[in-house]
């Protein structure tokens, strides 16, 4: 039924006039009638804080379809949410709706008779958000002459904005979505744009040619402003320089890399893809469950039936309303969450143009190709190729295994571990959904690195989760047992085992290629850490060597844990170094002892750091070396403490003086930093594991308030 079949159901209306400067509704007013103007000039305002400020003004015209006023009436929605005032003294045709409107399957029509207004007060609304992001001394002039100034314009995936060499025609607010900033021939992102941002507006100021090229990066709304325009705003509104300024800063401060990780706005979408034959582990809804506690907004379709009702299901309801309630959406709210089952075939094309990320949930049991085929219509979509794609994989038991054809087939960025009836994983999925996930980077420095334990140890005993762990060296061992899902306890009894028992490089050869022949710690570690790949760990993992073949840090993120952290450990000189693809991989302390750069790359959540080396605590009373024998003597015979350090402490500490520079560099960028006192313990006390281990809690139990702090709640 259109409105005009409505209308002439109705068969009855009053007409109502109005003075120049009067009222017709306002948000307060009960939304029962709706209304055709017939004569006169109105316009539409919307709210910005205390202030009304107008959206546009309709005049009548008789040549010209008719204006209709008001909203479709809906049992969760009972007043306007718009004032409608009389610019010049004007008259209406007001109707009634009928009762039953709010049952009736068929309003789309009446929808379109009203959404030129609504369009209008949404883009208004959007653009209002993007103003205040850069000034909050915005006012309804600024706000009603940018609304005249502005063309509001609506791209897809892939749509090119403007090519890098273009002149600068226009500058733009990016209302909602995401776009890429691509140098070259688009194959080098050089940065995104999101919403709220301002762009484009260099080459309107300078006159220089585009500097990239702009690409969609998903469904995106944006406000354009012509050269003139812009212009005219600058010297009518030095607001408008601020907002320049604003913008620049803001480019400068973003390329610190903590400052990347604050949070963007960004759309997420959780794709079940269980099939009727598998059984419902009910695994989305117990992290909704997780999320609620939080009270973080969840959309499916069944959401967006109950607040557009009617109709009252969602194949029944017209595209242009799901996309008006998704971009209102948006609008609401900085991290949106979608959840949807490959099934649903229009919502979740509805979700995903929209989304920034798709986090697909399978059952590990099942075949990647198989998985794939299910969703082959959205692999083809022009969106697709932007996406992120996640992988959250369910697991009967704690064996995790095969992930690693899972994370090739679908090019997975991430990929997280859910065990079923383990309600520490479904937690961790949540922290990572709500970019709150706990990362930690544990650093090198030979025995001292016990420290990590003890500090842990404290932050467990005070509930802080470990999310994502990275480490180098000494770090990498305790990084790949906290991956495996070892508690402090758990740490301390290995460290007995594996470095207090047993001296891992105590198998010393003809010092050619190094002191160690290091089988004994080969075997160590497989003993330790056995056939686990990377990829199949339940906390995500890293670590990191240094390639001497090619003089560049390696990330170690899947393959064998233990030559991951073999590798890892290879102290030149010390232990023979690993070999990779015909490249020697040696200690990763020699390139980057700290590696907080890589968690931050990997990380949208806090990241902290424990730092046990003490480079700075490397000073001597003695004018001059001893020789040999007068040291070997005071040390064997005379069991004097000798004040000079071994071979052994001289190669570690060279390996750790190499990365000084980026260690200072890296603890900046983490969240919280922590360095355990620790200077008394040498590299090679392993057998003060206990003493190093207490030095660790005490530190651990100083700082828990300040964790805390550190962390989101």
């Amino acid at each position: 039924m259109s409105i005009t079949e409505l209308v002439e159901k109705i068969n009855h209306c009053e007409t109502k006039s109005c003075l120049e400067g009067e009222i017709l509704f306002d948000h307060t007013t009960t939304n029962k009638v709706f209304y055709k103007l017939t004569k006169g000039l109105v316009a539409v305002q919307a709210q910005v804080g205390k202030e009304l400020f107008t959206v546009a003004q309709y005049q009548f015209d008789s040549d010209k379809e008719s204006m209709w006023f008001g909203e479709v009436p809906s049992p969760y929605c009972g007043e306007h949410n718009y004032t409608l005032r009389c610019i010049e003294d004007s008259e209406f045709e007001a109707y009634e709706w009928p009762d039953s409107i709010a049952e009736q399957t068929d309003t789309d029509d009446f929808f379109t008779a009203f959404a030129e207004v609504t369009q209008g007060i949404r883009h208004a609304k959007a653009l209002y958000q993007s103003l205040q992001k850069l000034s909050p001394a915005i006012n309804a002039e600024f706000l009603e002459t940018m609304l005249k100034r502005c063309q509001f314009i609506t791209t897809e995936s892939n749509h090119v904005l403007f090519q890098q060499g273009d002149s600068g025609s226009s500058a733009y607010f990016l209302l909602s979505g995401k776009l890429g900033a691509y140098v070259g021939n688009r194959d080098t992102q050089v940065g995104e744009i999101n919403r709220g941002e301002l762009f484009g507006e260099m080459s309107v100021i300078s006159g220089e040619e585009r500097s990239a090229t702009i690409i969609a990066s998903r469904h995106s709304e944006l406000a354009q402003i012509s050269k003139d325009s812009f212009k005219y705003l600058s010297r009518k509104y030095p607001l408008i320089n601020n907002f320049v300024i604003k913008t620049l800063m803001s480019r400068l401060r973003a390329q610190n890399e903590r400052l990347q990780r604050q949070h963007k706005p960004k759309n997420r979408v959780i794709m079940s893809l269980f099939d009727n034959n598998e059984s419902d582990t009910d695994v989305i809804k117990a992290i909704q469950s997780e999320l609620s506690k939080d009270s973080l907004h969840f959309t499916s379709s069944e959401t967006v039936v109950d607040a557009l009702s009617p109709p009252h299901q969602f194949e029944d309801i017209p595209p242009h309303r799901v996309e008006a309630f998704l971009e209102d959406q948006e609008m609401k709210y900085e991290l949106g969450l979608f959840s949807t089952c490959y099934k649903e075939q229009e919502w979740s094309h509805h979700c995903l143009k929209r989304a920034d990320e798709v986090w697909l949930v399978i059952h590990a049991a099942s075949s990647p190709n198989d998985i794939a085929g299910r969703i082959t219509t959205y692999l083809q979509q022009p969106y697709w190729q932007h996406l992120k794609v996640n992988l959250i994989l369910l697991h009967k038991s704690s064996q995790i295994r095969g992930t690693s054809a899972w994370a090739e087939h679908f090019d997975a960025h991430h990929y997280y571990h859910v065990i079923e009836g383990d309600n520490q994983s479904v937690a961790r999925i949540a922290r990572q959904l709500q970019d709150k996930a706990v990362s930690f980077v544990l650093g090198g420095g030979g025995a001292k690195g016990f420290a990590h334990i003890g500090v842990l140890q404290a932050l467990e005993e005070a509930n802080v989760p470990i999310d994502s762990v990275g480490g180098t060296s000494i770090g990498s061992v305790m990084s790949g047992w906290i991956a495996r899902g070892f508690n402090a306890q758990q740490m301390k009894e290995a460290v007995q085992e594996y470095f207090v028992s047993v001296n891992p490089l105590g198998d010393y050869t003809l010092p050619i290629i190094s002191l160690s022949k290091s089988s004994r710690l080969d075997k160590l570690l497989y003993h330790s850490f056995q056939e686990v790949n990377i990829e199949d760990l339940p906390i995500p993992f890293f670590c990191m060597s240094s390639n001497l073949s090619i003089a560049q840090e390696k990330c170690h993120d899947k393959g064998k844990l233990w030559r991951a952290i073999r590798a890892s450990l290879a102290i030149p000189g010390i232990i023979t170094p690993a070999i990779d693809n015909g490249h020697f991989l040696v200690d990763g302390g020699l390139l980057n002892n700290l590696p907080c750069d890589l968690m931050n790359d990997r990380s949208t959540g806090p990241v902290l750091a424990i730092d046990v080396t003490d480079v700075d605590n490397f000073d001597t009373q003695l004018s001059s070396i001893p020789g040999p024998w007068s040291t070997a003597w005071k040390k064997w015979i005379s069991r004097q403490k000798v004040a000079v350090p071994t071979i052994l402490e001289t190669l570690l500490r060279s390996t750790m003086l190499a990365s000084y520079n980026k260690r200072n560099d890296n603890k900046r960028k983490v969240d919280y930093y922590i360095q355990p006192d620790v200077k008394e313990f040498g590299i090679l006390d392993f057998t003060h594991a206990d003493e190093i281990i207490e030095k660790g809690y005490k530190t651990g139990l100083s700082i828990i308030e300040d964790v805390q702090k550190a962390l989101p709640h």
